[in-house]
């Protein structure tokens, strides 16, 4: 089967806009762009419990860690606290500002 070249470019055009649309829906985390050894931020953990909720209120992003690696799943960060290793998930960390 042979196809004209008119309708190839056409099927280009609608695979790269179908690409453009869909990259805006997908979640952008910080594991794309961040590098072992930066100094981060991690927000605290958020609770829908009412009894608990009260308890667990702090500043956001007031935790700071430095980032080491990411697990196998791509979803939880290892991250150095105090000289300790913690695993938080990708969503809560947040690189600092250089």
């Amino acid at each position: 089967m042979i196809i004209s070249s008119a309708s190839e470019d056409a099927v280009e055009r609608h695979l790269s806009k179908v690409m453009q649309i869909h990259s805006v829906h997908r979640k952008k985390r910080a594991s794309n762009t961040i590098e072992a050894g930066t100094s981060i931020y991690i927000a605290p953990d958020h609770d829908n419990n009412q009894r608990t909720r009260k308890r667990k209120l702090q500043a956001t992003f007031s935790e700071t860690g430095t980032f080491k690696r990411l697990t196998a799943n791509n979803r939880t960060a290892v991250v150095v606290i105090d000289n300790k290793e913690t695993r938080v998930p990708v969503m809560r960390i947040k690189p600092k500002p250089p």
